[in-house]
């Protein structure tokens, strides 16, 4: 069980794991679910090399930004 501090000021939630502030809870939760869970599956790039947290911007780097994107993706 992972262990919320509310700080005062600005950013009021932060991370335990990195320090990044967040001034809503759920925005830290979601940080901490994509981020710092090693459980979490991440899509790889199979042209750059590049790793994606959300399928979404995965897909939106395949189709636009990545240089190889001629070649196929395994994910």
């Amino acid at each position: 069980m992972i262990l919320l501090n509310l700080v005062s000021g600005k950013g009021g939630y932060q991370c335990p794991y990195c320090l990044k502030r967040f001034d809503v809870r759920y925005s830290l939760l979601r940080h901490i679910r994509v981020i710092h869970d090693p459980e979490r599956h991440l899509y790889d790039c199979n042209g750059c090399g590049r790793r994606f947290a959300w399928k979404s911007a995965f897909l939106r780097h395949v189709n636009i930004t990545c240089v190889n994107r001629g070649r196929r993706q395994t994910n």
